[in-house]
C-alpha cells in the first residue's frame, strides 16, 4: 500500500490585505501524513515554500512505499525506501546541492528523479506505477527515490534539505553567447580526466615517493576534475553560449625584447603526475623553469598548461556543442607581474623576442590549429607593435603578419586568425597593416572602453544610463591627459581618433600620421570584442580595464573600494544590449569563467593564491545567481491578485541573492520583508502600485504650502531607543541558514529583534543592521504639520522642506495623511546620507575554507603473509593500509563480500634509501644507520623498555627489523639507529635486499585479522571501499599461513667423527609464539609435535631425506655414507622444523668439505 500526502493544490500561503491585495496564490499544502513510516518530521500543514534566488529548503516526504528490506550476507536486513519528497514551488532553475540529516548527499549514488516544477512535466512513471491516478504535481519541485538504502541513516528516511535556484532567466543569462575561459595555467587545470601528484625525489635516477599522492585537477565533491565541473555550471548560468575562449599562457623573464627568454613553466620539481606527464613542445619537467615564487614559497602564477590536456578539453568543448576560440597571452614572470603590453627594447634586439614568440605560437598552431575554430597570434603586445625604426617600419607589425601567413599556412584557411588588441591600440594607423592582411580574418580588441567619467549614483547607473554613455563622453567625445586622475580634458579633433567610437572606425578610411590613406578597406572585416567585461566594485564603469589583485589593489576611479556585484552586471548588459544588433560587432567574449568550479573557487586559498583576488574581480562565477528586486517585487504583486499594467517596478535595481517564503504571510509582509533590507516604497500613483527607493520619491514642499504659523516638531529621548539590533538574515556563506548580525550601542538588556528570510553574505547584514540602528535614532524626530488638500501627499512620499528652527532643509519621510479640511500629515525625519553603505551590493567577504569535500580516492591494500610478531598470535594476516590521495577519510575492508572492519587509520610506509648490507640478527647494531623516506605517518625514538618489548618492529622489503632510535633529518627523511637485524626469523632475508625497498612499520596502524585453518592454501579475496566513495577495490592472495611456518633452527652444526668415520649433525629448536622460557630447561615447543626433516646433499644432488623425531639430533653413518655414495666433495646438511599444519618451516643448512 503505498502513501500519498500531497492533496490540494494552488493552497497554503494566504496572503491577505486591503482591497489592492488579494490572495496569494501559493502551491501545495501537506495535509496528512501516514505514521507507519518514520519519515524525517511531521509534514501536516506545512507550507511548499516559494524561494526567489538561491535559498535552503526543507524537503518533506510526500509519497513512500512501505520500508522495503532484504537479507544480506551477514544474514541481516538492509532497508531501502521508495519514496517521492516535495521541495519547492516551481519552477526552478536547479538544485545546488543536498544535505541528508545536515551531511552533504551525493546525489548520483542513488537512483532519483527530480522534477523542476515547471507547468508541461510528467507524470512520475513509479509513482503511477502505484497510483495509477496520481498527477504530475506541475508546479511542485520534488524528487523520486526508488529503493534509497537506509543504512547509513540508521534505518530511518533521513531529513533532507536542498539548496535550489529559482528565477526567471534574465537578460544577462539569455544574452551571453561567448566566454573566456580562464586561468590559462596551471598544468593540468583543463585536463579532464584526474591527474595526481606524488611528492618525492630522483635518488640515483630511481624516483623515490615522499607522500601522499594528491589530485591536482578536482577540489570538489564530484567524480568528475574541477573543469567538468565548472563548464556544467558555466552551461547551467549562461544556456545560450556558442562560442568558447580558451587562454593559453607561456611566460616571458624581461620586458625588453633583445634580453628576454620566452618559455612554458612548471609549479614544482618535487613530485611527478600520473597517470599524464607534464610536457609542452620540447619541455618536460626535468628541464622546465619553475615559476617564480613568492616570499611564502608558492608560486605567482600557476605552470603552462599541459599540451595533451589542452588537446583533450578542446575536444570535450567541441563535444558540448561550442565553438573554440584560442587566445595565447604572455605572463611576465616576475612578482609585481607588469603587464605584457609593456614589452618593448631596442629595434636592433627585436629578432630574439621574434624567433622566440613565433616558436611559441607555432607549436600550438601545430597541436591544435586545425582543432579549433578561431586562432588568436597574439594579445595585447601594444608597446611590441608600437615598435619603429628610423624608416618608419613598424617590426613588431610585421612580425606579426609574417607569423600569421606561417600559421595559415599550418592550420589552413577554414580557421579564422586574428590577434587581439588593447582598446587603446587597436585604432593606431600601423595597425591597419595587420588588419587588412589577407591572413588576419577579424579585427579582435580586448574592449575594456571606459564608458562613464561621473560617480555611481547611489543605486547604480541603470542599463539604459550605460548604454547612452558607450556612445558619449570619455573615449568618444574627449580623452584626459591622464585617464587615471580624470583631469585635463581634451576634445577629439576627428571621431577616427576616438577609441569608443567603434563605429566611425569600422565605416571610414584611416589615415597615418603623415596624412596617407592606410591600407584598411571600411567595413570590409567584421570586429569581435575577444575580451569585455567589468570588475564587481563601485564605478566599475569608469576604468574596466583595471584589475584588481590582492598584492596590489587598484580601484577605478571613482571607487571607494566597495563590492558592486550589481554594477558589473548591468554594465554587462548594457554592452551586449548596445552591440548585440550591430552589423560591426558581431562576437563577444565575456571576461571571464574560471576553469575551477565555485565555490571551491575561490574559498580554498592554500590551494590558489587568486581566490582573493575574486572578491573584486572580472569573474561573473558565483555572482549571477541572484533575482532582480524588481522581479520579486512584481511577481508578489501578480500573486496577489493585480494586473500586470497596475504594477511599476522597474525603478528597483538590486539583486536579490535569495528571498524565501515559507510561512503563511500575507503580500504586505512579504513586501514588508524586503523593505526592510533594501529601503525602497510601496505607492500608490496613477492607479498603479509602484516601488520607488526612498531618494527617488523626493517632494519639494514651499513654505507657501504650509497651513498654520509653522512645523512641528519632536524629538522623543534617547532612553525610547532599543541599546542594539539583533538582525536575523540567511547567511550565503553558510549554506543560506539562519545567522544573527548584532548591533549593540549600550547595554541596557533591550534589543530590537528583526527577522528577515533573505540570503545575503555577513558584511551586507553588518550594514543593514547599522543603517537601521540609525534610522531608529533619527525616526526619534517626528513632524506634523498641514497642507492644502489639493496638495498631493500619500504615506511614503518624502518630503524635503525648510526647518525654521534647525534653519535648513530637512527631509522627512511621510508615515500617514488625514484628510480632512486640510491634510495633515505625520512623518519623521529622513536622513539620506545614512544609506550610503553600498548595502545591496553584495559586499562579499569570502571565508577562509582551505578544505573541501571532495571524492576520496581509493585504498590500497599491502597483505602481508609473514612470521607471527612477538606482539600478536599466530593465524595472522596483515593489512597495511595505503591510501590513493590525501583526501583518504577512511575505509571497510572486505572478505569475500563480507564486512570485516574499519578503519581511518592509514599504515606508517616509505621507502628505504639505498641498500641495506648483511648484517648480524643476534645483536643490536649500535654503529649501523638506515635511512628511511617516509610516504605516510611519523616515526618515534623508543625508551630503552619500550625497545625490548619489541616497539618499533618494521619491514623492509622482506626482512624484520626493530630500531630504537629515529632522528628526522629533513621532512619526511629519518635515519634509524640502535637496529636489531633478521627479527621474527627473517635472518635469510639479510643478504636479498635491492634498492628502493617498501619501509613498513608493524604498529597498530596495520590492521591484524585471525585466519581460519580452512583458509590455508586457498585464494582469499579482500576488498577495500574508501569512506565516501562508491568504487570497492578487490585484492586476491593465495593463503600460505606464513605466520605457523617454523622458524629455521638454531646452532645448527656438523662434527666429523673420524674413529666411526660418521658426521654427527645437531642444532637446537627455535621458538615462534612463546618468548617466555618458562622452565629455564627446555625451548618451548610451538608445535604438537617435535618433528625436523633434514636433507642430504651431495654435489648438488640430494641423496637423502630424513624425519626426525623427538631429537635435535642425526648421525650421518658410514654406511649411509657408502650407500649414498658419497666421495670427496662438498656436503651439504639442511634442516627443516616440520609444522603439522603448514609442513616444512624455514631452512637452515650447515656444509663439510669432504676428502678421501
Amino acid at each position: 500500500m503505498t502513501t500519498l500526502f500531497i492533496s490540494a493544490f494552488f493552497q497554503g500561503i494566504t496572503l491577505l490585505q486591503d482591497s489592492v491585495f488579494n490572495s496569494f496564490k501559493a502551491k501545495s499544502q501537506i495535509v496528512s501524513l501516514d505514521t507507519s513510516i518514520d519519515v524525517q518530521s511531521d509534514a501536516c500543514g506545512h507550507i511548499i515554500p516559494l524561494v526567489y534566488g538561491t535559498a535552503k529548503v526543507q524537503g518533506y516526504v510526500i509519497w513512500s512505499l512501505p520500508i522495503d528490506k532484504e537479507l544480506n550476507e551477514k544474514s541481516q536486513y538492509n532497508y531501502y525506501v521508495t519514496c517521492a519528497i516535495a521541495i519547492a514551488q516551481g519552477p526552478v532553475k536547479s538544485v545546488l546541492k543536498i544535505w541528508a540529516n545536515d551531511l552533504v548527499f551525493d546525489i548520483e549514488k542513488y537512483t532519483h528523479t527530480i522534477y523542476y516544477g515547471d507547468e508541461i512535466q510528467e507524470v512520475d512513471s513509479l509513482i503511477a506505477s502505484y497510483e495509477p491516478m496520481t498527477p504530475a504535481f506541475r508546479g511542485l519541485v520534488y524528487i523520486v527515490f526508488e529503493k534509497l538504502p537506509l543504512a547509513e541513516f540508521n534505518n530511518t528516511i533521513p531529513k533532507f534539505s536542498f539548496i535550489v535556484n529559482a528565477g526567471p532567466v534574465d537578460d544577462l543569462e539569455r544574452m551571453v553567447n561567448g566566454i573566456n575561459i580562464i586561468p590559462g595555467t596551471g598544468e593540468f587545470v583543463y585536463d579532464t580526466s584526474i591527474i595526481r601528484k606524488t611528492p618525492g625525489y630522483y635518488d640515483h635516477d630511481a624516483w623515490i615517493n615522499s607522500g601522499i599522492s594528491e589530485k591536482v585537477n578536482q577540489h570538489c565533491n564530484y567524480e568528475d576534475t574541477d573543469i567538468v565541473v565548472s563548464l556544467q555550471q558555466m552551461q547551467d548560468t549562461f544556456p545560450n553560449i556558442q562560442w568558447v575562449s580558451v587562454v593559453v599562457s607561456w611566460f616571458i623573464d624581461s620586458l625588453d625584447v633583445s634580453t628576454c627568454n620566452i618559455y612554458p613553466a612548471v609549479e614544482y620539481k618535487d613530485a611527478v603526475t600520473h597517470p599524464k606527464y607534464w610536457q609542452v613542445a620540447q619541455y618536460t619537467r626535468e628541464n622546465a623553469k619553475v615559476v617564480t615564487k613568492n616570499s611564502q614559497g608558492r608560486v605567482i602564477y600557476g605552470g603552462t598548461i599541459n599540451d595533451l590536456s589542452l588537446v583533450e578539453y578542446i575536444d570535450l568543448l567541441h563535444m558540448k556543442g561550442y565553438k573554440v576560440l584560442v587566445t595565447f597571452f604572455l605572463l611576465v614572470d616576475d612578482i609585481d607581474k607588469p603587464w605584457r603590453g609593456h614589452i618593448e627594447g631596442d629595434i636592433n634586439g627585436i629578432e630574439n623576442f621574434n624567433n622566440q614568440y613565433n616558436n611559441f605560437i607555432l607549436h600550438y598552431a601545430n597541436l591544435i590549429g586545425q582543432r579549433v575554430e578561431a586562432f588568436i597570434i597574439g594579445s595585447e603586445l601594444e608597446a611590441y607593435t608600437n615598435l619603429r625604426d628610423h624608416n618608419g617600419v613598424y617590426h613588431g607589425i610585421t612580425n606579426l603578419v609574417y607569423l600569421a601567413g606561417l600559421v595559415r599556412e599550418i592550420i589552413g584557411d577554414d580557421i579564422l586568425i586574428s590577434y587581439a588588441a588593447n582598446w587603446t591600440e587597436y585604432n593606431k594607423p600601423q595597425m591597419d597593416i595587420l588588419w587588412s592582411n589577407e591572413n588576419i580574418n577579424i579585427v579582435s580588441i580586448d574592449a575594456y572602453f571606459p564608458l562613464t567619467d561621473i560617480p555611481q549614483p547611489l543605486h547604480g547607473f541603470t542599463v539604459d544610463e550605460l548604454i547612452e554613455w558607450w556612445d558619449k563622453g570619455e573615449g568618444y567625445d574627449y580623452f584626459y591627459i591622464n585617464s587615471n586622475d580624470k583631469k585635463d580634458k581634451i576634445f577629439y579633433e576627428s571621431p577616427i581618433y576616438a577609441v569608443k567610437n567603434i563605429e566611425y572606425w569600422w565605416n571610414n578610411l584611416h589615415y597615418d600620421d603623415k596624412k596617407q590613406e592606410t591600407s584598411w578597406v571600411p567595413k570590409s572585416k567584421n570586429i569581435w570584442f575577444t575580451e569585455y567585461g567589468f570588475a564587481s566594485v563601485d564605478n566599475c564603469t569608469s576604468q574596466p580595464h583595471v584589475f584588481f589583485t590582492a598584492n596590489k589593489p587598484e580601484f577605478p576611479y571613482y571607487s571607494v573600494g566597495k563590492v558592486d556585484v550589481l554594477a558589473q552586471r548591468n554594465a554587462i548588459i548594457a554592452t551586449l544590449r548596445r552591440w548585440l544588433e550591430s552589423d560591426v560587432v558581431t562576437n563577444f567574449f565575456l571576461w571571464c569563467w574560471d576553469a575551477r568550479p565555485f565555490p571551491s573557487f575561490p574559498q580554498l586559498h592554500n590551494v590558489w593564491m587568486d581566490g582573493s583576488d575574486w572578491k573584486y574581480g572580472h569573474w561573473v562565477q558565483g555572482k549571477v545567481y541572484g533575482v532582480s528586486l524588481s522581479y520579486i517585487v512584481y511577481d508578489i504583486c501578480l500573486r496577489a491578485g493585480l494586473l500586470e499594467e497596475q504594477i511599476l517596478s522597474t525603478a528597483l535595481s538590486d539583486i536579490v541573492m535569495g528571498y524565501i517564503i515559507d510561512k503563511p504571510i500575507n503580500s504586505r509582509q512579504a513586501l514588508q520583508n524586503l523593505q526592510n533590507v533594501y529601503f525602497f516604497n510601496i505607492l500608490e500613483k496613477d492607479k498603479k502600485i509602484c516601488a520607488l527607493y526612498d531618494q527617488e520619491s523626493v517632494i519639494s514642499l514651499h513654505t507657501e504650502c504650509i497651513v498654520g504659523d509653522s512645523i512641528r516638531r519632536e524629538t522623543q529621548h534617547m532612553n525610547h531607543l532599543p541599546p542594539s539590533i539583533e538582525l536575523l538574515f540567511l547567511n550565503y556563506e553558510r549554506h543560506c541558514e539562519w545567522d544573527i548580525e548584532y548591533i549593540c550601542k549600550n547595554n541596557n538588556g533591550k534589543k530590537n529583534t528583526i527577522n528577515i528570510p533573505v540570503v545575503m553574505y555577513e558584511e551586507q547584514a553588518s550594514a543593514i543592521a547599522n543603517i537601521l540602528f540609525n534610522k531608529l535614532c533619527y525616526e526619534r524626530i517626528s513632524y506634523n504639520f498641514s497642507t492644502y488638500s489639493d496638495v498631493e501627499i500619500i504615506p511614503g512620499d518624502i518630503i524635503s522642506l525648510y526647518d525654521e528652527l534647525l534653519s535648513k532643509i530637512v527631509h522627512i519621510k511621510v508615515e500617514k495623511t488625514r484628510q480632512g479640511k486640510v491634510r495633515e500629515v505625520f512623518g519623521v525625519l529622513y536622513i539620506p546620507e545614512i544609506y550610503s553603505y553600498f548595502f545591496s551590493r553584495y559586499s562579499i567577504d569570502i571565508s577562509q575554507e582551505t578544505t573541501v569535500n571532495v571524492k576520496p580516492g581509493d585504498t590500497f591494500l599491502n597483505i602481508l603473509d609473514i612470521p607471527s610478531l612477538p606482539t600478536s598470535s599466530q593465524d595472522i594476516l596483515y593489512f597495511v593500509i595505503i591510501a590513493q590521495d590525501n583526501d583518504w577519510r577512511g575505509m571497510t575492508l572486505y572478505n569475500n563480500g563480507l564486512f570485516l572492519c574499519d578503519t581511518k587509520q592509514l599504515s606508517v610506509i616509505g621507502k628505504s634509501n639505498y641498500v641495506l648490507r648483511k648484517g648480524f640478527s643476534e645483536c643490536i647494531d649500535t654503529v649501523s644507520e638506515i635511512i628511511i623516506t617516509l610516504i605516510y605517518g611519523t616515526l618515534t625514538s623508543l625508551t630503552d623498555e619500550d625497545f625490548l618489548n619489541f616497539g618499533n618492529l618494521s619491514m623492509i622489503g622482506k626482512e624484520i627489523i626493530q630500531f630504537q632510535y629515529a632522528e628526522q633529518i629533513s621532512n619526511n627523511q629519518y635515519k634509524l639507529k640502535n637496529i636489531l637485524r633478521g627479527c621474527c626469523g627473517t635472518e635469510h632475508y639479510m643478504d636479498t635486499h635491492e634498492e628502493n625497498e617498501d619501509f613498513i612499520l608493524l604498529d597498530a596502524n596495520v590492521i591484524k585479522l585471525e585466519t581460519q585453518k580452512s583458509d590455508i592454501e586457498t585464494v582469499q579475496q579482500y576488498s577495500t571501499q574508501s569512506i565516501g566513495s562508491d568504487n570497492m577495490l578487490h585484492f586476491n592472495i593465495l593463503y600460505t599461513n606464513y605466520s605457523r611456518r617454523p622458524f629455521s633452527v638454531a646452532h645448527l652444526k656438523v662434527i666429523y667423527n673420524s674413529f666411526n668415520d660418521e658426521y654427527i649433525v645437531s642444532w637446537v629448536r627455535r621458538s615462534r609464539i612463546h618468548y617466555v622460557w618458562s622452565d629455564y630447561t627446555d625451548i618451548p615447543l610451538d608445535e604438537q609435535y617435535e618433528k625436523y626433516y633434514l636433507e642430504i646433499i651431495f654435489k648438488d644432488i640430494i641423496k637423502r631425506g630424513e624425519y626426525i623425531h623427538n631429537s635435535n639430533q642425526f648421525i650421518y653413518t658410514q654406511e649411509m655414507q657408502k650407500n649414498d655414495t658419497i666421495g670427496t666433495g662438498l656436503l651439504v646438511f639442511r634442516v627443516y622444523q616440520v609444522s603439522d599444519i603448514v609442513g616444512l618451516g624455514v631452512v637452515n643448512e650447515v656444509s663439510y668439505n669432504v676428502y678421501i
